[in-house]
């Protein structure tokens, strides 16, 4: 029964990241390039406009404003969806640039230790743990009021542990009981399909920790 149990959250898994990789190319070569046209057209349709329409050149330069806004949304959330540099380098890479990037965008500190000892999961392993670190530094963002986080990826006997440690507001038990809180459900399904532990608990005023330790 558990044999059947992982091979559904396997097949629930990959299809899943097919379909967020769907999504991320629809975002980039649809609607991303549609609004870069649209950019362009505005870009010229300023510079024709009379040099008396102040009320249109302004209305023209707000559309510019909205629309620099909305490409970079787009590049955001095709970066999340789609998490190149884990394709295009390893596990660890992935993380320190997708961590970087967080620090920069939030102003929230990061301490990041990495020590796998040369061992790099397999692809798909790699991509559900990239994305259980991803939906933590979600809960991060949006819920902690954290202003550090701690990350430590080592490798332990036959192991490889994961542990998330912010100092925010902690996660309380009602938020940890939600059954509609999919960003926790997800992280335990992709837990699972690493066959590993997932736990996750709060403290009020301390933090909130998330840990994941699953074989190599």
């Amino acid at each position: 029964m558990h044999k059947t149990h992982q091979k559904l959250s396997s097949h629930l898994q990959s299809a899943r990241d097919e379909e967020r990789n769907l999504i991320a190319s629809e975002l980039h070569d649809t609607i991303g390039q549609a609004l870069t046209a649209l950019k362009m057209d505005l870009f010229i349709l300023e510079k024709y406009l009379p040099q008396d329409q102040d009320e249109i050149s302004a209305k023209v330069q707000s559309m510019n404003v909205l629309l620099n806004h909305s490409i970079q949304s787009i590049r955001k959330i095709y970066s999340e969806l789609r998490p190149t540099p884990l394709e295009l380098t390893g596990l660890a890479e992935a993380i320190e640039d997708y961590l970087n990037k967080f620090q920069d965008q939030t102003g929230i500190l990061i301490d990041l230790e990495i020590k796998l000892e040369g061992i790099e999961p397999e692809k798909s392993r790699s991509i559900e743990l990239f994305r259980i670190l991803q939906e933590a530094f979600n809960n991060v963002r949006w819920h902690s009021q954290a202003s550090h986080v701690k990350v430590n990826l080592v490798k332990n006997s036959n192991h490889i542990n994961l542990v998330i440690k912010d100092n925010g507001i902690g996660i309380n038990t009602e938020e940890l009981s939600d059954s509609a809180s999919f960003g926790i459900i997800g992280m335990k399904e992709r837990a699972e399909f690493l066959m590993g532990k997932f736990e996750i608990g709060g403290v009020p005023n301390q933090g909130t920790t998330v840990k994941i330790s699953f074989p190599i």
